[in-house]
């Protein structure tokens, strides 16, 4: 599937957990994933290493005749998806214990997904930012050994809620780790709505500030370059972080218009803030983060910022 600057290469699986796997042995368990998952995924990451070579990839049917070709100079990302008929035990969010295992490799975090929990996931994002907004979030916390993630629905949730992860993980303990509560009261109230079974409640939508709303909206309609990764990434700003750059607009607003321009924040979020007809500011090397940094460019406009 080629969308924009991305590409998503799918490999899917039919057969279910056996008996045995699912009783507790974990024998049976790991000889089953590594003949599903280790396979599949070597697959996908062989096709993921060849697009992002920037070489062309050509795609044939059974009779030889080429139904795509993806030139991959174009190609900014390519996503891994398995999609199973069964869910495999919701091991598409333990990551880590896939590898303690042995059955990914470190290079390999395909999104392993029943097919039920994957309908779910597109019932909830319908615009395609906010899939790849998904695709980029999911990417990252389910490779995080510190965050203990149940299944699907509760990694949607997080992402729904726009949760603080990096502050909450910053505050453990050394060696420490955090469980995701349950939170899908809200997807199981729409879902009951729709089915006659109970009140009909509006679809649960992503939790965003006012600024980072408008943004998206403006950046999906108008389609400048790079849209889709910059629409992406505000969609993965936590909510208390949209909220204190509320709180904290008018501060930096005169800061700005003072000095020009500033920069401020932290390694995980940084706010490069210029003034009205200035240019930004150099963000250096050593102000963002080896693990990704979030980089917010806003303008002044009178005491209010824009992105």
């Amino acid at each position: 599937m080629v969308f924009e600057d991305i590409v998503i290469v799918v490999e899917g699986k039919g057969a279910p957990l056996k008996i045995a796997a699912l009783r507790g042995s974990v024998d049976k368990f790991v000889g089953q994933m590594r003949d599903l998952v280790s396979y599949g995924s070597r697959q996908l990451d062989r096709d993921r290493l060849h697009v992002l070579s920037g070489a062309p990839a050509k795609f044939f049917d059974a009779s030889g005749r080429c139904v795509l070709e993806i030139d991959g100079a174009r190609v900014r990302r390519c996503y891994q998806v398995m999609p199973c008929l069964d869910g495999l035990g919701d091991v598409g969010t333990t990551m880590p214990r896939l590898r303690e295992l042995g059955v990914l490799d470190e290079s390999m975090n395909p999104w392993i997904v029943g097919l039920t929990d994957l309908h779910v996931v597109i019932d909830m994002l319908t615009k395609p930012a906010e899939l790849v907004g998904y695709l980029d979030f999911r990417d990252r916390w389910t490779r995080d050994p510190r965050l203990i993630i149940t299944d699907e629905l509760e990694l949607l949730s997080l992402f729904l809620h726009q949760v603080d992860l990096p502050g909450k993980l910053a505050r453990l303990p050394e060696g420490g780790q955090a469980h995701a509560a349950p939170s899908q009261s809200v997807l199981d109230a729409w879902y009951d709505g729709m089915a006659g079974h109970g009140l009909v409640v509006d679809r649960p939508r992503i939790r965003s500030t006012k600024r980072f709303r408008r943004f998206v909206h403006e950046v999906q309609r108008t389609k400048p370059a790079g849209w889709l990764a910059s629409a992406a990434a505000a969609l993965q700003v936590p909510l208390t972080v949209g909220r204190a750059l509320d709180e904290s607009e008018g501060k930096l607003a005169r800061n700005a218009k003072g000095s020009g321009g500033l920069i401020t924040g932290d390694l995980e979020f940084r706010y490069v803030v210029a003034d009205e007809r200035q240019r930004y500011p150099v963000l250096s090397d050593d102000m963002t983060s080896p693990n990704g940094t979030h980089v917010l460019f806003l303008r002044r406009h009178g005491n209010r910022l824009r992105l």
